[in-house]
């Protein structure tokens, strides 16, 4: 434990790797700074071990219970532990691991339960010998110099990055400290209780403005209170090169990434360009330093600029759950300095407030929660944006009925089928009301309201009101033709249910032409076509072509999507109607996956009586 820019971090880092050289089995590293942080971090490691995906308390207490009595070696480093209070329940421990936790806190609760190793700031024999190792040479202003900064070890590193950079002299960098340090000492106020804040605040402006003298010129300040709002243990290259922010630092992506660069130079960033994830690390009091300069409007501004690049640069189609991770958590940084600014700034007006609140990123932080399923954390995070919308806008307005009808989408996948019912009928009235009964929206909607109510038990209606949606759908312009063909494989699916699998298989074998032509063989709603045509096909009296059909489509599933993904798994409890002896392995890797209790792992389970 220690203040910050003392290296707790850096020192737990190097814990880390070197377990890692080692050959510890599992080393996993959490940033703890809250609660559901914490869970988050559990629940991926508990994914990666193949313990439990789903919901998130239960897959992170499968990763305790795992590392409590595994036979492997581990480390768990819980990074940045903001109070302990939420690590109850959620401490690790087992005979073959080791737990590394980083704090600013001091309360006895730490250390009455671990070894309490304090970290401080270098002492003067320590502080010298660091700046004669970066500088390569003995300075006799050195030990003033250090005395200056508080030894505190970040401002060693940025005046020690920016003295060699100038080829400056210790005593020519102390005249220039002595000047900033004047200048900003009313614009950094002591507001963590932290020591060495001026220190910092004057190391990190020098070095700013070292950085905004090398070419691209005058980038350098501007990227960095980029780099400010977000995740400060790893930002993706890509959001700084994006073209929102490149549009804001005037700059091309090119000029960007030197500018990253330049102040990976200068030690005011990390940049490591292995890592497209990652890529950018910047600490959190560097961070705060950038930021307190700001005025509240410049702040909003900047705030926006970072929600448009975080969306330019999130893959549409992420291919893999550590992409998702890192741009939720930058995402989810960029919003506590939102509502930070909104609660605590009266600067801030309504109208400005909503327009944070409301960026589109809100929304795809809520659906790519949803779709790594967690849909209950989807469905309060559409909850809360539709509330905001309607207050700050009104109910009607586009934004509010939009935000409507995620929150019913993902009530639904939560499994409340009456109350997504109930969300989408009264959304229905008042799209109708406002946009007109035949607008593409409040077609969307009629088909999802179909859609929930085969779900709650009556696929016959299910049916009938997709195919009104349908015949109203193919005569209405500007429809876009993968709508079309989702609504088509719906009818299709509800009539099956019905009773009808005969005519199930035929317009699903229509379909499949189609969606092959519009959407490619290989998209994931050409593959669900092909797996309900052989399901029905079997249904309809045709054992052997589902197997065949099944077993082919299986394939490609496994290669497009993935073993694991949940609509792979689904083509095999299919296979399961016809090869019952397949139910013990779709089972066996349910559990591991979803975890015992998930709603399909208990379906599976069911399909044994």
């Amino acid at each position: 434990m220690g203040d910050g820019g003392t290296g707790k971090t850096q020192l737990a880092a190097a814990l880390f790797e070197q377990a890692r050289a080692d050959g510890t089995d599992l080393a996993v590293w959490v940033t703890a700074s809250s609660r559901t942080a914490t869970l988050t971090g559990y629940a991926d490691a508990a994914g990666a071990l193949r313990l439990a995906t789903g919901d998130v308390e239960r897959a992170a207490a499968a990763f305790l219970t795992w590392l409590a009595n595994t036979d492997r070696t581990w480390i768990v480093v819980l990074d940045d532990v903001a109070d302990p209070a939420d690590l109850r329940g959620l401490w690790p421990s087992g005979p073959t691991g080791r737990l590394v936790l980083t704090t600013r806190r001091r309360d006895a609760a730490l250390r009455s339960r671990s070894t309490v190793i304090d970290v401080d700031v270098f002492t003067p024999a320590e502080s010298a010998a660091y700046l004669t190792a970066k500088l390569d040479r003995d300075d006799p202003d050195a030990a003033a110099l250090a005395a200056d900064l508080g030894h505190l070890p970040l401002a060693l590193a940025q005046a020690a990055a920016l003295i060699v950079d100038d080829a400056l002299t210790c005593a020519e960098y102390r005249s220039l400290f002595a000047d900033r340090t004047s200048r900003l000492a009313d614009l950094f106020p002591n507001a963590t209780g932290d020591d060495y804040d001026h220190e910092l605040a004057a190391t990190w402006s020098l070095a700013a403005d070292r950085a905004d003298a090398l070419a691209p010129v005058g980038l350098a300040r501007p990227m960095l209170l980029l780099a400010a709002t977000l995740d400060p243990n790893g930002i993706p290259e890509a959001v700084l090169t994006a073209p929102a922010a490149c549009a804001h630092l005037g700059s091309t992506p090119a000029d960007a990434r030197k500018t990253l660069r330049n102040l990976h130079r200068l030690s005011l960033v990390s940049h490591n360009a292995t890592d497209p994830l990652r890529s950018v690390r910047m600490h959190a009091l560097a961070q705060r330093s950038a930021l307190e300069s700001l005025t509240s409007v410049a702040l909003l501004d900047l705030l926006m600029v970072c929600g448009d690049a975080l969306l330019e640069a999130w893959p549409d189609a992420a291919k893999s759950r550590p992409s998702d991770d890192a741009f939720l958590t930058n995402g989810n940084v960029r919003s506590q300095h939102c509502t930070a600014l909104m609660r605590h700034d009266p600067a801030v007006d309504g109208l400005d407030a909503a327009a944070l609140a409301l960026h589109p990123l809100t929304l795809r932080i809520s659906s790519t929660l949803g779709h790594l399923g967690y849909a209950m954390y989807a469905w309060e995070g559409c909850v809360a944006r539709a509330s905001l919308a309607a207050t700050a806008l009104g109910d009607l307005h586009p934004t509010t009925l939009t935000a409507r009808y995620e929150a019913a989408y993902w009530q639904g996948e939560s499994g409340d089928f009456a109350g997504a019912i109930a969300a989408q009928q009264s959304l229905l009235t008042d799209q109708a009301r406002s946009l007109g009964a035949e607008h593409p929206d409040t077609l969307r909607t009629m088909g999802n309201l179909a859609y929930w109510r085969g779900h709650a038990g009556d696929p016959g209606r299910a049916a009938r009101e997709t195919s009104e949606v349908l015949s109203i759908l193919v005569r209405t312009p500007d429809i876009e033709a993968s709508t079309v063909l989702s609504t088509r494989h719906n009818l299709a699916h509800w009539r099956g249910l019905a009773g009808d699998p005969r005519a199930a298989a035929e317009e699903s074998a229509r379909l499949l032409v189609d969606a092959e032509r519009v959407l490619g063989p290989d998209h994931p709603d050409t593959l669900d076509t092909r797996r309900n045509l052989a399901h029905w096909r079997g249904l309809a009296g045709d054992p052997g072509a589902a197997v065949e059909g099944l077993d082919a489509v299986l394939a490609d599933y496994v290669r497009v999507l993935g073993a694991d993904h949940p609509d792979t798994m689904q083509v095999r409890e299919n296979l399961v109607h016809w090869r019952p002896q397949d139910l013990d392995a779709l089972l066996a890797d349910r559990t591991r996956v979803l975890g015992a209790d998930h709603p399909h792992t208990v379906r599976t389970r069911r399909m044994r009586q």
